[in-house]
């Protein structure tokens, strides 16, 4: 068999990518490490917010300062939407691959500076600016590496297993949690609490350099996609993406951008939201938390394959992704008054089941996504639909949820705001989202 993709056309009439299975397990494996090297670029300011308030934030109360590193970490991903233009913008006109390997240099590079940054007792304001500004850069970076991502393994793998190769991408997000926890654990485990609070929270930072490095040696030898290719031949590559996206395709891009409003702010609250909760109210030592959000994540990620990728490809994308916005709008409340029973066993049950969750409306936007729009504005589309709802709900989940029980000391105090977003996309999708499975990724 040839080493490189080439294309048919099934029984229906769509055009269907032909991969060796070497190259596609090599597409898949690339793009997902990847991505986990983003997110967890990403999330490791948000997993250490605690520790990271009181090094870059005026001296006071230690929840005070929590909450200006959550509101930093906020501030992130309302740039995410800036950058799912920008680099959809440079997806569409250029290619997938050249703009998913400019990306995840940007996001590495910011990552390894906030672990070099003097603290605010060294340079005073400087020190709060100058993490803003780096979160910044990882918003505007992961704004274009989800979009890229997603969209160049969609663009290669066959329609009948889309939802099974798609879910990898979305699972990056908490295969990197349970790195980012793991590295926390070790490093703490090796100095001590003391150890990490004082000095040693640079590491996981600082560790970022490794990581990108292999995630772009991986990357500079991947080829461009199928699809893209045939676009550039033909001559039909769009010529100004993102104004053909709002004003050509507006009520798709409506319709991804309403029904991620429940994924990002139910993401978020399950991993974030959650964690500080048990920190903060639940007085929850880091170790105790970091071990309870790697068991969540994991058992996420086997949830992100089997629930969110294989059962949308025989059920299809639309009735997996309601299942699991149902099950999270119905059972949050009830859940979280589990937190306050004070047995570890049915608090730990909580983030898990709500990470679960997430792998039901997460999980099929591997493949959801890429099949809601057409091939010449596909990766800004996804991207603004993707990233501009998150950035916006689901930035200030963590926020919303750790102000309201702290302000109460009550850990249902901030339940509303994951429940209410779930239920509005489920309500919405149930509606108006078609089933996307039989879509030709070509067109």
């Amino acid at each position: 068999m040839s080493s490189v993709p080439a294309t048919t056309v099934d029984a229906l009439g769509r055009k269907e990518v032909v991969v060796p299975q070497s190259l596609l397990n090599r597409v898949v494996v690339t793009a997902t490490v990847g991505a986990t090297v983003e997110w967890y670029d990403f999330f490791v300011y948000g997993l250490l917010a605690t520790i990271v308030g009181k090094h870059f934030f005026p001296p006071g109360d230690p929840v005070a300062q929590t909450l200006a590193a959550l509101l930093t970490f906020a501030l992130g991903l309302f740039f995410r939407p800036l950058g799912a233009g920008l680099f959809g913008i440079l997806g569409d006109k250029l290619g997938r691959k050249p703009t998913f390997m400019i990306s995840i240099f940007l996001m590495g590079l910011s990552t390894f500076c906030i672990g070099l940054l003097p603290t605010y007792s060294t340079i005073g304001i400087w020190a709060t600016i100058l993490v803003a500004f780096l979160r910044i850069c990882q918003g505007l970076s992961v704004g274009g590496a989800w979009g890229g991502a997603v969209t160049y393994v969609a663009e290669y793998v066959p329609q009948s297993k889309r939802g099974y190769y798609g879910s990898f991408i979305p699972l990056a997000a908490p295969l990197a949690v349970v790195v980012a926890n793991g590295v926390f654990i070790l490093v703490t485990l090796a100095v001590g609490q003391k150890g990490l609070e004082q000095w040693a929270w640079r590491i996981p930072f600082l560790l970022s350099l490794v990581l990108v490095g292999v995630a772009l040696y991986l990357r500079w030898k991947l080829m461009e996609t199928p699809v893209f290719d045939e676009m550039k031949k033909g001559g039909t590559v769009a010529k100004a993406p993102f104004k053909e996206a709002v004003i050509d395709y507006w009520k798709p891009l409506l319709m991804g951008c309403i029904i991620t409003i429940g994924a990002g702010v139910g993401w978020y609250s399950a991993y974030f939201g959650i964690a500080s909760t048990l920190r903060l109210v639940g007085k929850l030592d880091f170790l105790t938390v970091s071990t309870v959000m790697i068991i969540s994540a994991f058992i996420s990620c086997i949830g992100y394959i089997v629930l969110g990728g294989l059962l949308t490809d025989r059920w299809g994308r639309k009735p997996v992704l309601l299942l699991g916005y149902a099950l999270a709008a119905v059972t949050w409340y009830p859940l979280t008054t589990l937190l306050k029973t004070g047995n570890l066993f049915l608090i730990a049950l909580v983030p898990i089941l709500l990470t679960t969750y997430s792998a039901m409306y997460y999980g099929p936007y591997g493949a959801l996504f890429p099949e809601l729009y057409p091939a010449k504005v596909r990766y800004t589309a996804l991207s603004l639909a993707y990233h501009v709802p998150i950035g916006i709900f689901g930035g200030l989940a963590p926020y919303a949820m750790t102000y309201f029980v702290t302000r109460f000391n009550d850990p249902i105090a901030g339940v509303w705001y994951p429940v209410i977003a779930t239920g509005l996309s489920c309500v919405v999708a149930s509606i108006f989202l078609r089933e996307t499975r039989e879509v030709d990724i070509y067109k």
